[in-house]
């Protein structure tokens, strides 16, 4: 078992940090995620971010700058920054978290649909990270599955903070930001927004955990599902009140396409379907540990390929 990872009385050199054995990058649109240590604490691992050039510096930055003040359990934590010289590239140091994401799981469980005890596990804590980056005033503005990451205790950590920004209470922002199947319908029309556009995101990762799907797309009349979804005369919403009637009622208000009616962030929290566990509710899923097992044995042998499945479409960003 590796050491909780703290940041150092003094930021250590570039050249200090060593790239754990045998281990392969994780590579995503603008980076590479490398397992790294230090010499003198070889058991407590840090993940190191290498940006690819042509990634925005000040975006990296800005980025940085946020996430390094935030101290909560479900947020991921970055210590150090280290600018480019040279042939380098920008670098983040932080907590080392892993490589699996919430898609992944939905992707890899044998379920055609999660025990709420899972979904609610999650789902709480996510809302847990939401309402302390709302005590800040900083709206995350891109919440997907991708970007809620499983640690070693199979604990959600949020990342991808590239798109947060300071939103003070009475203020809106119209920048179109964030990947389209989670974006609130405000977002896409180019409306101003305020940070209940978390809150539809939310919706939309409550949802897919639910029904291993994504309800549409995207939040436009455009999109058939999306005017499907949203109509009063749609089954869908009955069938869930005659069943869940705690949690139709959550869902239906975090996934109000009219912001001026969406749930708050206070309402969300305190909301009656996150304040009593399900039955058969555990600290830690066990059924989480059997899929992220299997999944880890699967990819020691040889890279996987996840099957045909309608979380397997994967959302386009507003931008590339």
């Amino acid at each position: 078992m590796s050491l909780q990872p703290t940041p150092c009385s003094a930021k250590p050199a570039l050249s200090a940090w060593r790239i754990v054995e045998g281990f392969h990058p994780i590579s995503t649109q603008k980076s590479q995620i490398f397992k790294v240590y230090l010499e003198e604490k070889p058991d407590c691992f840090f993940s190191m971010e290498q940006y690819w050039p042509s990634t925005d510096l000040a975006a990296i930055k800005r980025e940085f700058e946020i996430q390094r003040t935030l101290d909560h359990d479900n947020i991921a934590k970055v210590f150090y920054f280290y600018e480019p010289e040279g042939n380098q590239r920008a670098r983040v140091i932080g907590e080392w978290i892993g490589d699996e994401d919430l898609k992944e799981y939905l992707q890899r469980t044998s379920l055609d649909l999660l025990p709420h005890s899972v979904v609610w596990y999650y789902f709480k804590q996510l809302i847990s990270a939401i309402v302390y980056l709302d005590s800040r005033h900083i709206t995350h503005r891109d919440l997907t599955l991708e970007a809620m990451r499983l640690d070693g205790s199979y604990n959600l950590k949020l990342t991808h903070f590239g798109d947060a920004r300071l939103l003070m209470p009475g203020s809106t922002c119209s920048t179109c930001v964030g990947t389209v199947a989670y974006c609130a319908p405000e977002v896409l029309a180019g409306l101003p927004y305020t940070p209940k556009i978390d809150i539809w995101s939310a919706g939309i990762v409550l949802y897919a955990m639910l029904f291993r799907a994504y309800p549409f797309l995207r939040p436009h009349p455009s999109d058939a599902r999306f005017s499907e979804f949203t109509s009063r005369a749609n089954p869908f919403w009955a069938q869930l009140r005659a069943t869940h009637p705690d949690l139709a009622d959550l869902l239906s208000g975090m996934l109000q396409p009219d912001p001026g009616r969406r749930l708050t962030v206070g309402q969300v929290s305190t909301h009656p379907w996150l304040q009593t566990p399900p039955k058969g509710f555990a600290d830690l899923p066990a059924h989480v540990r059997q899929v992220m097992a299997a999944r880890r044995a699967a990819r020691d042998q040889m890279p996987p390929t996840p099957p045909p499945h309608p979380l397997g479409e994967r959302p386009s960003p507003v931008f590339v």
